[in-house]
């Protein structure tokens, strides 16, 4: 690796951001003053969101100014902070350590170091979605809620990401980061094991899966109607596509399916450096791995849909079963 750049420092800088930024999202939660508006698309937006987007670029910038920054709110300045909630923000990050001073970070049969080799500060991009799963944070419904951040090669190649369940109480059940570019986090290998650990996918009679809720719609049912023709299937809910991929990770779901336009690369970019990095696959509604190109203008839709595995075995089957969608 170019010793001019170190994607695992700059791991250990995002994470107490992150972390600083969930705690803020708690803190405008619990004081009820969310003060949400409706986007150009009608989706709402809070002051959580915003201020969680300041508190993550700002920081960011100071270190890394070279990194280019993609994030859902765009640029937001320390003026929308309104003064009840800036009295309330930390001024300090504090280091994170897991388990009092273990390992930061372990390797797994998925690791490929060399994907950091020559890269320099300018050829990365971050992908921050400061608040996924608005619509369940303003109707109350916390669990879903998390705040994601990915960084990949502006070429596209997703290398590491961080994803942050901040109402969810324990650090291990809340906090998850690594990539394929690191290793991942020695907690997580520990609580979740290898797609070799579970029994072969080919063997697979019943499937646990997971899709949106607020935009499912009749490409997801013709997705389920497939899927249900060939397994017994089990839908798991969950809010935000953070949650639904995470949800693959920690063993609950094996695979989620949203077969269409509507989400972005600040949704899936992180989620997918972590689960890659345990053996899931990602991919889009054809099979093609998921990509996050820098581009001019620049475009961040996953407008191919997203499709997660628990692993590229279960991938092989799905698509031997003709449940991807042909070109």
């Amino acid at each position: 690796m170019d010793s001019t750049f170190d994607l695992v420092k700059l791991l250990k800088y995002l994470i107490p951001i992150i972390l600083n930024a969930g705690d803020m999202i708690k803190i405008v939660a619990e004081s009820g003053k969310l003060d949400t508006k409706t986007k150009g698309d009608d989706s709402p937006v809070t002051i959580a969101d915003k201020t969680a987007q300041y508190i993550i670029a700002s920081n960011i910038r100071k270190e890394y100014p070279d990194i280019h920054l993609v994030g859902e709110e765009g640029h937001v300045t320390k003026d929308i902070i309104p003064p009840w909630l800036e009295k309330k923000l930390v001024s300090s990050l504090v280091p994170f350590t897991p388990d009092g001073g273990s390992e930061f970070l372990v390797p797994t049969p998925y690791t490929d170091l060399s994907l950091g080799d020559g890269l320099k500060e300018s050829d990365l991009v971050m992908f921050i979605d400061p608040l996924d799963a608005t619509q369940a944070f303003v109707r109350g419904n916390y669990f879903g809620v998390s705040v994601l951040c990915g960084v990949a090669t502006k070429d596209g190649v997703p290398l590491l990401g961080v994803t942050y369940f901040p109402f969810r109480g324990d650090i291990k059940d809340c906090l998850y980061y690594g990539g394929k570019a690191v290793g991942i986090a020695p907690y997580i290998l520990k609580k979740r094991g290898f797609p070799t650990d579970y029994p072969p996918a080919a063997e697979k009679k019943e499937l646990h899966t997971t899709s949106s809720s607020s935009h499912y719609d009749k490409y997801c049912e013709e997705m389920r109607v497939n899927l249900e023709s060939k397994f017994h299937l089990e839908m798991i809910p969950m809010n935000g596509a953070g949650g639904k991929m995470m949800s693959i990770l920690t063993g609950d779901a094996d695979l989620y399916f949203y077969p269409k336009f509507g989400t972005s690369y600040w949704d899936t970019c992180g989620p997918q450096a972590i689960l890659e990095t345990m053996g899931g696959f990602v991919t889009n509604k054809f099979g093609t791995p998921l990509l996050y190109p820098v581009t001019e203008p620049m475009v961040t839709s996953n407008a191919d849909g997203v499709l997660a595995f628990s692993s590229h075995e279960l991938f092989e089957v799905l698509k031997e079963k003709e449940i991807l969608i042909k070109e």
